[in-house]
């Protein structure tokens, strides 16, 4: 790991401070992270340089906060590689891997080489006030307890020092006139102390007797000029009476005039708001002005038009011409509806006047064969909520389904009372379950789902429709429950696999295209023409 830590690029003590190179600092930053958290102790793996960041500081962060290292900002701020951030997170981690298996050691100091003291021999001159105060320090030192001579740390030298005798050389003659020579060199200053009471004596001395002789000069000065000053103002303080009261009136006036000023003032700023509210007003009134100058000029535009009542009243005759059509064309089923129920009522009194009862129709070879006729489940009939969706548009319709109580056609009317049928005799097949088809849009599946006890595959209806079967259509429903779902699913099998949906008698088709046209009028009892013309 030591190692692995000297391999790292070398980085200043200000290299987490100042953006520089942001890829290169968080790359170091991760190192040294990782190199930390090696050291408290915890197997993390080495990032690599072109690792993502987003993982790598994710990773790092996970093992802050598994070590109780408080965390009070965003993930994103230790991207950069730099900041406050950084040096937090580094310095916690650093505090984490000293108070695990490290100690500190005892230091050693280096050896130094004592330099030789250099003597200077060219002093020429003595200050006896300095020797005085070092001799006067070594006799009235407080810290002579710092200076004590600890013999216990004293080594003996088990060398016996050499003993060896001075000899003079010098006599006493020429040392005398050697001091002779040097005397006259020597220069010797004394200087005064702020501590010495007798210099300041003899100062303050001085000091009175230089007071005491410029004193009469300076008081005789001071003296004419307090007169002069004394005067001044005493004529100031008369001149200023004087115009006190020659301008006592102006003065009355000038206030007045001010009060006067600040009222007017006032008044005015009043009158400015009122101004500045009613402008405001104005403006809003304007607008409103040019709106409805605008819309007028719109109506009357759109009242001279014509084009409108023409197309309207050209409509008008095409649907009248079209009512009356599916009038006669209503007539004409109703007709043939009655002649039908009659002669069936005949066809039925020749059965049961028959022996036997199989004479007539019956005893035909094509009615030799039973059919099964079709019944309706009430709950078919009762109708059901459910959601119409179409992947296409992305929209999911709540509608009531219902079978009419013939069982000739499956329609639904929306929450605007608009309706819509299919032939069930086109259904080709009714899907629920894993075969069922399911929005792939999440947000049209969030719309289409409704309750939470089952699946969604489980309570969709596909009904797959067409008149072959190749080009085939899909119209999904969407119920609360799976029960409901499977009992719509089986019920419309099986009316249309009924042999009587498309083996049926012309009575039954003539009563199919009635309860057509019963289901596509409105409350009024008119088709409307949108239905009508779709069909």
């Amino acid at each position: 790991m030591n190692n692995a830590f000297l391999s790292y690029n070398c980085a200043c003590r200000y290299y987490f401070v100042v953006t520089k190179n942001p890829g290169e600092q968080f790359y170091l930053f991760a190192l040294l992270a990782s190199y930390l958290i090696g050291k408290i102790g915890i197997n993390f793996q080495k990032p690599e340089e072109y690792d993502d960041p987003n993982d790598t500081i994710e990773k790092i962060l996970q093992v802050v906060r598994e070590n109780e290292i408080p965390v009070n900002f965003p993930a994103n701020k230790l991207k950069q590689g730099v900041g406050e951030h950084v040096v937090y997170i580094l310095d916690r981690l650093a505090d984490k891997a000293l108070a695990k298996h490290f100690t500190w050691q005892k230091p050693v100091p280096p050896e130094e080489k004592q330099e030789e003291s250099e003597v200077i021999n060219d002093e020429s001159e003595i200050n006896l006030d300095r020797v005085e105060e070092e001799m006067l320090a070594a006799y009235t030192d407080n810290s002579d307890e710092e200076n004590l001579f600890l013999l216990d740390n004293v080594k003996v030298n088990k060398k016996e020092p050499q003993m060896t005798e001075i000899k003079i050389n010098v006599s006493e003659e020429a040392w005398k006139l050697e001091l002779e020579r040097v005397l006259p060199h020597l220069k010797i200053t004394i200087k005064n102390e702020n501590r010495d009471w007798r210099s300041h004596l003899e100062q303050m001395k001085q000091y009175k007797s230089s007071v005491d002789s410029s004193l009469g000069v300076v008081k005789t000065q001071l003296e004419k000029l307090h007169k002069e000053i004394s005067m001044t103002l005493d004529k100031v303080g008369n001149r200023e009476k004087y115009l006190n009261r020659e301008l006592e009136n102006q003065l009355d006036d000038y206030r007045m005039l001010q009060d006067q000023l600040s009222k007017i003032k006032d008044a005015y700023k009043g009158i400015s708001e009122g101004v500045a509210e009613r402008n405001r007003e104005l403006f809003r009134l304007t607008d409103r002005l040019e709106t409805v100058k605008q819309q007028m000029e719109e109506r009357g535009s759109s009242m001279t038009d014509g084009t409108p009542l023409v197309n309207i009243k050209k409509y008008m005759g095409k649907v009248k011409a079209e009512i009356v059509d599916m009038d006669v064309r209503i007539g004409i089923l109703e007709c043939i509806l009655l002649q039908s129920k009659i002669r069936d009522e005949k066809n039925l009194e020749t059965m049961s006047a028959a022996p036997g009862g199989r004479t007539g129709l019956a005893a035909s070879p094509t009615n030799a064969v039973s059919l099964k006729s079709i019944e309706v489940p009430q709950a078919l009939q009762s109708g059901e909520k459910f959601i119409k969706w179409d992947e296409d548009s992305g929209v999911g319709t709540p509608v009531t389904l219902r079978v009419d109580k013939n069982g000739f056609y499956l329609y639904w009317m929306d929450q605007n009372h608009e309706m819509d049928l299919l032939d069930i005799a086109t259904v080709r097949d009714t899907r629920t379950g894993r075969y069922a088809k399911i929005p792939k849009d999440p947000k049209l599946r969030q719309i289409v789902t409704m309750g939470s006890q089952d699946t969604l595959e489980e309570k969709t209806v596909t009904v797959c429709c067409a008149n072959d079967f190749v080009n085939m259509n899909f119209i999904n429903f969407c119920c609360t429950r799976k029960e409901i779902a499977r009992l719509w699913t089986d019920a419309l099998m099986s009316l249309a696999y009924n042999l009587n949906q498309i083996n049926g008698t012309t009575n039954m088709y003539l009563l199919k295209a009635y309860t057509k046209l019963i289901l596509i009028t409105d409350k009024t009892g008119k088709i409307p023409i949108k239905k009508y013309v779709r069909g």
